[in-house]
């Protein structure tokens, strides 16, 4: 990205989702296929923009007085109508907390994930990512989460334990599984003295060889909350009513 730029004839281009506090000003940052904005009040920065080209923004995040996130971060992508929102996140001073929604191209909810402070499932279209006091924790997968194509564990941020990745057929991949004690790459032997010492460390079992899972009960419950709101859920005025919660904290 270049340096900073004045906010002359940029705002033309490139379009501010929501109103702004007064005083707020906008630095620009471009780059040959897009943009960044940086919404600052005096010394902090209150909202980031990140540009993909002309119009909306691809990725939204809002910050408090402190310049800690706060209010409903965003991303967008291509639907039929042009570009749409498909995933928000609630933070709350600094955590994530709140529903995490990933939407359909016509607005309305696949999964709705519930976040208490830095804790829950964090999903994307094939994607499936536990989250454990803000650092992935757990089992990560890849694809169909009941026969993902690929497959990581993860404690407090770090990988630790086996990664296994699978064809389209579900047959193991060469040189796999491999394994990771603390982000490390070890051998089997390696791997198996670790798990004695280490009981976050899941222990090698050849029938998880297998790409066959179950649902993840987090994922059936966050399933679950967008099929009873299928019908009532309003994206529009869910953005409007962030946003505005947003913009009276520096009322």
């Amino acid at each position: 990205m270049t340096a900073p730029k004045p906010s002359a004839d940029l705002t033309d281009r490139f379009r501010i989702p929501t109103a702004l506090p007064p005083g707020a000003e906008v630095a620009w940052e471009l780059a040959e296929d897009g943009a960044r904005a940086a919404v600052r009040l005096g010394e902090i920065t209150i909202a980031s923009f990140l540009y993909g080209g002309p119009g909306l923004p691809e990725h939204e995040v809002y910050f408090d007085a402190e310049g800690e996130p706060h209010g409903v971060e965003r991303e967008r992508r291509d639907g039929p109508t042009g570009p749409t929102v498909r995933w928000t996140a609630e933070w709350q001073h600094g955590e994530w907390h709140g529903d995490s929604y990933l939407l359909d191209p016509q607005g309305r909810p696949v999964s709705v994930a519930r976040f208490e402070h830095g804790t829950g499932l964090d999903l994307w279209d094939d994607e499936v990512h536990p989250i454990v006091d803000g650092a992935q924790h757990g089992a990560v997968r890849w694809g169909d989460p009941c026969a993902p194509y690929e497959e990581e564990h993860y404690v407090g941020g770090l990988k630790h334990g086996p990664h296994r990745r699978w064809t389209e057929k579900g047959a193991l991949e060469p040189d796999f599984p491999q394994f990771y004690v603390e982000d490390e790459p070890v051998d089997r032997a390696e791997y198996a003295a670790a798990c004695a010492a280490d009981p976050t460390l899941p222990p090698y079992k050849a029938s998880d060889d297998s790409n066959r899972r179950t649902i993840p009960p987090a994922l059936a419950e966050a399933r679950a909350r967008a099929a009873a709101l299928a019908d009532t859920f309003d994206l529009k005025a869910y953005l409007a009513a962030a946003d505005a919660a947003w913009l009276a904290l520096f009322r």
